[in-house]
């Protein structure tokens, strides 16, 4: 008897019956050796190697004569539990066992109560037998997807066949869920373990729609190769409905991917010979394909398109996703392109967008962008950019005729711009911007002209193709920052306020004499009202020039307040910290030397801020400087004349509350963190509020809504979105509860839209493992029997 370190390896000599390979042996405690019975006994973290076979238990005997291996369990020695199982390794694949055998000549193997992984699939048996071919028989198996040690279910079969990396097939089958026996029974089973493409059926679920039942999603996976699958997929039911579908989904790595579907849907409502029986027939055909950032360094390319019948959302099963697009019927389709260049970029899009509520399509044939980067040339900075568009907009019915092409507007316009980016500041406090320059050219294909009627002018367009041309000189200002501090008292929790305005005012030039030698303007007398009217002839263009002279002076006028409070969480008292009161208040205005009346422009001013428990709260709002007549008509009296700050024309105010547990608890308790139990909730609260008056007739509209989480237990979760409509005091039919329950190996999901004036929900419980997809009950219900 010997003992040898963990490290020693023992090899046999070459004779004849010797494995293939070398075997080594290593053992943590020690390795005796029983010379007269050729046996060596492993103790202890026991370890043999052959090849890519590795076989790791807490003891193992291995019988050189027959070239064989015995390896067994660690157990507890009072309770005799399994503390560690034998590990059986082979070219990557390996199950665990308290006792398995192993011949290294035959390549056969005999496991007692075998647990192996094959993919998602975990499989138990009390006896199995590897073969040399690497194949596994199991006799009394288990097979699941739930990694638990005691499987919360699984298919009980007598005997089962793996062939590794392939597919795993079963005898007569029972379901066993909770050690319950279910009635469910299959004469046998082929479960696919190929995690290359593979094709086979896809087998279906069932669905009650409108008191009808019928299977859902019958198909068949079709892995073309290795860059092409396509599936195909029926829903049928006894009352007729079906639906049909068939996407091809390709994808070549660094080069391309998309999918190419068709779905078809055949609806029947009612009886035959009966009031209300009605059939109709939808499609959907959709395309995709997007280019790789990796195909090309400079260029992207994309097309995506999407053509449906007008009513074929309204005829897909609801769901908390879909209850919004069953109400809308829109196509949009598009198809884009783009280079990158290192000093230039080209974008150009085509698109299509057809709306069935307004009977309505829009086509853009194509939108086209060209941005040259800015050029630094000392103190200056040169830049331009160009676009062109060629678009119509035109009923559905009149599309394919010929007044749409007629009917097609188009336009182009370039631009140079030229600014100088060096600040110049005067008296140590105040900074100067230096002027910029733009000029912009434009293609004009229509221009109007105004004709009398017997209810005054209107328009009559012409078209035409000419060249406009507008300049702006802009920029030239002047800006500082004014600080106030103010300090408390020392040992007060406050220590600092500290205020920061930032005023600023730039000059914007536009010369009229551009815009008189291109004669843009025109004067019309209107019979009706006795009146001149000045118009722009250019106003419907698609790209037009700024048809109104200005030499304006803008202001603006920002601040934030800042505070210094003490940081509670420092237990010497002395650290302090930063809160913001205000992040910002911005107001701005401007005043318009060259108009002859009403130079002033609205004042608009904007708050943001968080404070207390607010997530955020913005307000912003324009005041009007000016009166209004009896008719509503804004005439040229300032109202801070008579002491008035302006006229309110419109006011937004938006808050978001954010709540937590952990918040809730700190504040009402005092407690830094929350107690250590499953229990959680989030709450987003919503609000905002619109009002307008921009003459006598004042309008509001507030909308509201809440949504959160509720973690009830570690695996149970419910959220809720709740939008209220102020005015009606009523929920917005968006609104949902949604529960899902963690079962291990299960999920359940409840999803309810319970603000629609018919129940509408759906429950679903199936296998979190993909490989079960189609195990699963699913129940869509909607109040109006779809």
């Amino acid at each position: 008897m010997d003992s040898v370190p963990k490290d020693t390896v023992i090899i046999d000599e070459i004779s004849d019956g010797a494995p293939d390979s070398p075997v080594k042996y290593t053992a943590k405690d020690s390795i005796d050796f029983d010379n007269t019975n050729q046996i060596v006994y492993l103790f202890g973290e026991a370890k043999v190697d052959y090849g890519k076979i590795s076989l790791e238990a807490d003891k193992i005997k291995v019988f050189i004569g027959k070239n064989e291996v015995h390896a067994f369990c660690k157990k507890d020695s009072v309770t005799g539990k399994i503390l560690q199982k034998v590990v059986f390794t082979d070219d990557g694949d390996s199950f665990e066992a308290p006792e398995m055998k192993y011949n290294f000549n035959t390549k056969k193997g005999r496991i007692i109560q075998a647990a192996t992984q094959e993919g998602e699939m975990h499989l138990l048996s009390d006896v199995g037998k590897k073969m040399p071919n690497n194949d596994i028989f199991l006799k009394r198996g288990k097979l699941t997807t739930c990694d638990h040690e005691h499987p919360h279910f699984y298919f009980e079969s007598r005997k089962l066949k793996v062939i590794p990396g392939k597919k795993i097939i079963v005898g007569p089958t029972n379901l066993i869920i909770r050690e319950l026996r279910t009635p469910i029974w299959l004469p046998f089973g082929i479960f696919p373990n190929n995690q290359k493409r593979k094709s086979g059926i896809l087998i279906p679920g069932y669905d009650n729609r409108r008191g009808s039942f019928g299977l859902d999603q019958l198909g068949y996976h079709w892995a073309i190769n290795d860059y092409i699958h396509a599936e195909f997929l029926t829903s049928i039911y006894f009352s007729g409905r079906t639906l049909l579908s068939g996407e091809l989904k390709y994808k070549k790595r660094y080069k391309y991917d998309g999918k190419i579907k068709l779905n078809y849907t055949k609806d029947v409502i009612g009886t035959p010979d009966v009031s209300g029986y009605k059939i109709t027939k939808d499609f959907n055909l959709k395309w995709i394909l997007n280019q790789n950032a990796k195909a090309h360094p400079k260029s992207k390319f994309g097309i995506s398109i999407d053509a449906k019948s007008p009513t074929f959302n309204q005829t897909q099963n609801l769901n908390a996703t879909t209850a919004v697009s069953t109400v809308q019927g829109q196509n949009n389709s598009q198809v884009r392109w783009g280079w990158t260049d290192k000093n230039w970029s080209l974008n150009t899009i085509s698109s299509l967008n057809q709306n069935f509520s307004q009977n309505r399509i829009t086509m853009t044939l194509p939108s086209m962008n060209l941005s040259i980067r800015p050029i630094n040339k000392g103190i200056f900075t040169f830049g331009g950019s160009a676009e062109t568009k060629n678009s119509v907009t035109t009923g559905d019915s009149t599309f394919f005729s010929q007044q749409t092409l007629q009917n097609f507007r188009n336009g182009a316009k370039a631009n140079i711009n030229m600014r100088i980016s060096k600040r110049v500041t005067f008296f140590k406090y105040l900074n100067v911007t230096l002027p910029s320059v733009n000029w912009n050219s434009y293609l004009i294909t229509e221009e109007i002209s105004k004709i009398q009627t017997e209810s005054g002018l209107v328009n009559d367009t012409a078209n035409t193709f000419n060249h406009a041309y507008d300049l702006s000189l802009g920029n030239f200002g002047i800006n500082t920052k004014i600080f106030g501090t103010y300090k408390f008292s020392k040992g007060s929790y406050l220590k600092a306020l500290r205020h920061q305005i930032t005023p600023s005012a730039n000059l914007t030039y536009r010369p009229d004499f551009f815009i008189d030698a291109q004669n843009i303007n025109q004067i019309a007398f209107d019979t009706t009202t006795s009146k001149n009217l000045e118009y722009n002839k250019y106003s419907t263009a698609m790209y037009r020039p700024n048809a109104s002279k200005a030499a304006s002076l803008n202001f603006v006028l920002d601040q934030n307040l800042q505070s210094k409070i003490k940081d509670l969480s420092d237990s010497t008292g002395l650290k302090f910290k930063k809160v913001n009161i205000i992040n910002a208040f911005r107001m701005v205005s401007s005043y318009n030397f060259l108009k002859d009346s009403l130079n002033w422009s609205n004042v608009s001013i904007s708050l943001n801020t968080a404070p207390l428990f607010l997530k955020n709260l913005s307000v912003s709002g324009n005041f009007s400087p000016y009166a209004i007549d009896e008719n509503g008509q804004v005439f040229n009296e300032l109202l801070w004349k008579n002491g008035q700050i302006g006229r309110l024309t419109n006011f937004v105010a938006q808050t978001a509350l954010s709540l937590n547990r952990n918040m809730l608890t700190k504040w009402m308790f005092g407690l830094e963190k929350s107690p250590k139990d499953n229990f959680g909730w989030t709450m987003d609260v919503n609000y905002t509020y619109n009002y307008s008056k921009p003459a006598f007739e004042a309008s509001s509209h507030q909308t509201f809504g809440i949504r959160g989480k509720v973690q009830l237990t570690k695996k149970t979760e419910f959220n809720y979105n709740l939008p209220i409509n102020l005015k009606t005091r009523n929920f917005a039919t968006t609104g949902y509860f949604n529960i899902k329950r963690d079962l291990h190996c299960w999920l359940i999901t409840l999803n309810y839209l319970p603000f629609y004036e018919n129940l509408n929900f759906s429950f679903i419980i199936q296998p979190k493992a993909s490989l079960l997809r189609d195990v699963k009950f699913d129940r869509n219900y909607r109040g109006n029997g779809l």
